[in-house]
């Protein structure tokens, strides 16, 4: 049969990661997740066909409410089930040497990811899959990957949100591509959607990779405030390490001090931090 060209979305709908991801997948959600991962890259498809091969409504051979009344062992797989698929794989991928790079978990959720993408409901279901793809890809160092799906969403007329954005602005500092993590979010105020506290926190650590000053560091921060968003612990930790360039130890116990009176309670990690910045200082 000839590949399904991805619907063209009826409205503009962010999409990205709105909704938290269920727990618990069903009985069948379970079996084809097991079935996914001992299959081939190449049998993925056939495998999701099989439960999602028709419209939602007639692979689950009921209306809604007699959905609502089966018993789980009896229910079809919901679009919402792939987003647990997609991401338990990613998670596998992470965890498991593969042996064969053609089988890599990685390649099984971006299959489950474009099968999704090509039904219907995806521009109402697929919510928070976009984000998890990305951030596996980035994992996985696949930048090309990533921003061309990225972009052909875009083309296909979904607003991207914050939580896509972040997703592979992520992928970018994983990788230390400073010229187009800075370039994304600058795409992504000009269209609208502004980031937030984590977007925020993946340009501090990139800042620090790519050993920007703390003036700079400090900046992005001063705007951070300036919309209303207080800093966390990761925010003022990444702080005090940018520091240690030029061996700011004023700057870096002031902030230490700032963080304290704003209620985060310092960890191992603010204090490596601190030592490390008065150790290369000679204090």
């Amino acid at each position: 049969p000839s590949a399904q060209k991805p619907p063209k979305p009826s409205k503009k709908t962010r999409l990205g990661n709105p909704q938290p991801w269920l727990r618990e997948l069903s009985d069948k959600g379970e079996s084809v997740y097991q079935q996914i991962c001992e299959a081939r890259i190449e049998d993925v498809d056939g495998i999701l066909d099989e439960y999602l091969g028709a419209p939602l409504e007639e692979s689950l051979g009921e209306s809604s409410q007699q959905q609502q009344k089966s018993p789980p062992s009896q229910q079809g797989v919901h679009m919402s089930e792939l987003r647990i698929i997609i991401k338990s794989l990613g998670d596998r991928d992470q965890n498991c040497d593969s042996d064969s790079d053609s089988d890599s978990d990685w390649k099984k959720a971006l299959k489950v990811f474009e099968f999704a993408r090509k039904r219907p409901e995806f521009e109402h279901e697929g919510k928070g899959m976009l984000s998890a793809i990305l951030k596996i890809l980035g994992k996985q160092s696949q930048l090309v990957v990533a921003s061309n799906l990225f972009n052909e969403l875009e083309k296909d007329g979904y607003l991207l949100d914050v939580y896509a954005y972040t997703a592979l602005l992520s992928a970018y500092s994983q990788c230390g591509k400073y010229q187009k993590a800075t370039w994304l979010v600058q795409k992504m105020q000009e269209g609208g959607c502004e980031p937030n506290l984590v977007t925020y926190n993946v340009m501090l650590d990139l800042y620090s990779k790519k050993g920007k000053p703390y003036g700079k560091s400090k900046s992005l921060v001063n705007k951070m405030k300036e919309r209303g968003i207080a800093p966390d612990i990761y925010t003022y930790n990444t702080l005090i390490s940018a520091c240690t360039n030029g061996s700011l130890c004023d700057e870096a116990s002031w902030i230490f001090r700032e963080m304290k009176l704003a209620g985060c309670i310092p960890d191992r990690v603010t204090y490596n931090a601190l030592l490390d910045v008065y150790g290369k200082s000679g204090r």
